[in-house]
């Protein structure tokens, strides 16, 4: 019995020993010496057991180790796992080198030639499905003179000049957009002018507005797309007068012919309040109509109208990717003259410059009556981005490789009315030749 009573102890101490790995091996040793003596167990069976025991315990440490770097492994994996949204950040930017000329008839300054260049770098980041953040920086010149102006809203161009001084970098946009459904967004913070216009005919694609906009959209037929685009801008906050806004309801249809060819009609209101009888505005061309005291007249609530018609690859040919046909109008109901605007043109090309050859060109011929629109709003290479003014616009790029482009504009432009002065006392149109040859890196 008590043999009996020793060989279960000397088993149950081994299967204990084999858990303890090596370490536990003299042990194991020792207690099979000790059954051996007692003659519970023979020479060769304890030098079995310890044999197998050596094995099993080898076996169990070598599992052991495995776990621990397998461990290891997970948790450093686990600290330096990154997190989803920053997988979904996208790094984007550009650098423009611009050279420019321009000359402006019945003026005293003559030609003008500068070197200028433009810096944007942003991120955007898809915080979850249905909410997307972006946040960038930008270059640009001061809007004014005055002590704690902001950055130049309609350009970001910085002139080279100033005996080497280092230039200032701005927050260029910085918005979050909510797209909960394919058919609707809803954006607020400040952010690139998300409603459609025909090119840049009523806000410069250089201004990012400050604000909330929304666009709906969706297909109602094989044939037709239906839109909403909408805003609310804020211009102007006063600290005891109302602030001054914008606001846009903008529907659209898109009418597809075939699947290469398409009609865009828009029709707009764009609203305006608390703009009349205040000071202009920071950027302003102060090309509108003024009171006595240097106040605007007028508001500048307007009806506008917008069309695209569009052909993709034109009888069939592969060299020519689209052209569209654009025209656009503005009238604004508050003064009784000089209160209207137009568009019209072409574009041809590829819509966007992805390697090398890819090309387009953009021609306008526009014309902004004194009062059509506000002076803080139109492409400020067009004729210093003033109203009173009609004039022609070519714009022209070409891929010179991946990320890498050529861009030529020229702006013929001249004023409707134009001011008599010391220098133009007949009253001449004060014709403005401007030429920029751009050199676009993409990053």
């Amino acid at each position: 019995m008590k043999k009996w009573f020793y060989a279960l102890t000397g088993l149950f101490f081994a299967i204990f020993c084999t858990n303890s790995a090596f370490g536990a091996s003299g042990e194991m040793e020792v207690l099979l010496k000790i059954l051996q003596k007692k003659g519970i167990i023979t020479s060769s069976e304890a030098e079995s057991i310890a044999k197998e025991t050596r094995e099993i315990a080898a076996k169990e440490e070598a599992k052991a180790k495995e776990a621990s770097v397998a461990a290891k492994k997970d948790g450093a994996k686990k600290e330096w796992e990154v997190p989803d949204w920053l997988k979904n950040t996208k790094f984007k930017g550009d650098l423009r080198m611009r050279g420019e000329v321009s000359d402006r008839a019945e003026t005293t300054s003559g030609t003008r030639e500068r070197l200028r260049v433009r810096l944007r770098a942003g991120v955007e980041t898809a915080i979850n499905d249905q909410v997307t953040v972006g946040f960038g920086l930008g270059s640009g010149e001061y809007a004014s003179t005055l002590a704690g102006a902001n950055g130049n809203s309609r350009s970001g161009n910085q002139t080279m000049t100033d005996a080497f001084t280092r230039k200032p970098i701005w927050i260029d946009y910085a918005y979050v957009n909510y797209h909960p459904v394919k058919w609707f967004s809803i954006m607020g913070g400040k952010f690139n002018n998300p409603v459609w216009q025909p090119s840049d005919f009523l806000l410069s694609g250089e201004v990012n507005p400050e604000g909330a906009a929304i666009k709906l959209g969706g297909t109602v037929s094989p044939y037709v797309d239906l839109f909403f685009d909408g805003a609310f801008y804020i211009i102007s906050e006063r600290t005891s007068d109302p602030d001054a806004i914008m606001y846009i309801a903008q529907p659209g249809i898109k009418v597809n012919f075939t699947k290469d060819s398409s009609l865009k009609l828009t029709a707009g209101y764009y609203g305006f309040d608390n703009v009349a009888r205040f000071t202009p505005f920071t950027g302003s061309a102060r090309a509108n109509t003024l009171d006595s005291k240097g106040n605007y007249l007028y508001e500048f609530s307007s009806y506008a109208f917008g069309t695209e018609l569009g052909f993709k690859s034109p009888f069939g040919s592969k060299m020519i990717p689209y052209i569209g046909i654009l025209g656009g109008y503005i009238t604004n109901p508050d003064p009784r003259r000089d209160n209207k605007g137009y568009l019209a043109g072409f574009n041809i090309g590829h819509p966007s410059l992805a390697k090398f050859a890819d090309w387009n060109v953009e021609y306008t011929f526009r014309r902004y009556e004194k009062d059509a629109l506000l002076d803080i709003l139109p492409d400020s290479s067009f004729y210093s981005g003033s109203t009173n003014v009609m004039g022609h616009r070519i714009k022209a790029a070409f891929g010179l490789t991946k990320n890498i482009s050529l861009g030529l504009n020229y702006y013929n432009t001249w004023a409707i009315r134009p001011t008599r002065s010391a220098a133009n006392p007949n009253g001449n149109p004060a014709v403005e030749n401007l030429g920029q040859v751009d050199f676009l890196f993409k990053f």
